[in-house]
């Protein structure tokens, strides 16, 4: 006696059981970390009737993190490194191009998190670390102590995909490391003399972009009003910085400016410092 339209289904499995592996001719529910189950939404048309099998397993499995200061980025940790508490880490199932958050847990004070009672699957680890951490190198899969999350432009990562078998468990760590900023300006050279003389104000409209790509880095701003950039949260490294401009500017001649030449666009490395901010010299240009 349902009318059509769109549902999911809830079901409360026996005491002690988990949803069981979802499969495409078998169980229907999604995994989870409860006694209950739950399928995901799906529609159902006027006089429709829609089998929905759903499987229980008392076999659950756990799945335990460690999260650590990486200070030193080789991925792995050291004694003498900090555990880091208040990480975010959630268990990500994905069905159909959707992402379910299966589980979720904070690092205690010594920066572990065991998240228990998870249907056996497949799954992901996503970690958010706390500023001014961002995700670090991955390391081997020997031991807890080695990162498993897939570095990133991001406070944010995510593992690689894994099997949790029924009644199995599976441990990984979490390495963030420290970030660095780069910073600076770029302004109008008004009387082209390639010095920024008192007065000068910073110039709008032009484009700057920071990457490295061995580091999932490629950031881009445009200039307002006071001329200044900055991109912060930076792995220690080289980076490619470039200007484009707009079409009534070009770069002034060479003196104060860290660019100069006759493109519309130019580029430098700066160098990122762990804990420290990049102040690369100021970025003259002119009316063309």
């Amino acid at each position: 006696n349902l009318s059509g339209g769109t549902y999911a289904l809830r079901a409360s499995l026996p005491k002690k059981h988990v949803p069981t592996v979802p499969q495409s001719n078998g169980s229907q529910a999604l995994p989870g970390n409860s006694q209950t189950a739950l399928t995901p939404v799906f529609s159902l048309a006027d006089g429709e009737t829609k089998n929905l099998p759903i499987g229980a397993t008392p076999k659950s499995g756990y799945i335990k993190v460690i999260a650590f200061g990486d200070e030193n980025a080789n991925s792995g940790r050291f004694s003498t490194e900090p555990l880091l508490s208040e990480v975010k880490v959630e268990i990500i199932y994905e069905s159909n191009g959707t992402e379910y958050v299966i589980a979720t847990a904070n690092t205690n004070k010594q920066g572990e998190a065991t998240l228990s009672n998870l249907s056996p699957s497949t799954y992901r680890v996503a970690a958010t670390l706390p500023d001014p951490y961002i995700v670090g190198p991955v390391g081997k899969k020997i031991s807890l102590f080695y990162n498993g999350i897939v570095p990133g432009d991001s406070s944010r990562g995510l593992s690689e995909q894994f099997n949790l078998p029924a009644g199995g468990s599976i441990g990984m760590g979490i390495g963030g490391v420290l970030t660095g900023k780069v910073s600076g300006q770029v302004w109008m050279d008004t009387n082209g003399n390639g010095k920024m003389d008192s007065g000068e104000k910073g110039a709008e409209g032009v484009r700057i972009q920071i990457s490295n790509p061995g580091k999932g880095v490629d950031r881009s701003m445009v200039t307002g009003n006071d001329g200044a950039y900055i991109f912060d949260k930076l792995q220690e490294g080289t980076y490619r910085l470039n200007a484009s401009l707009p079409q009534d500017a070009m770069f002034t001649i060479p003196g104060d400016s860290l660019l100069s030449g006759n493109e519309q666009s130019e580029s430098t490395d700066v160098s990122v410092a762990l804990g420290r901010t990049t102040n690369p010299k100021p970025i003259g240009i002119a009316p063309l």
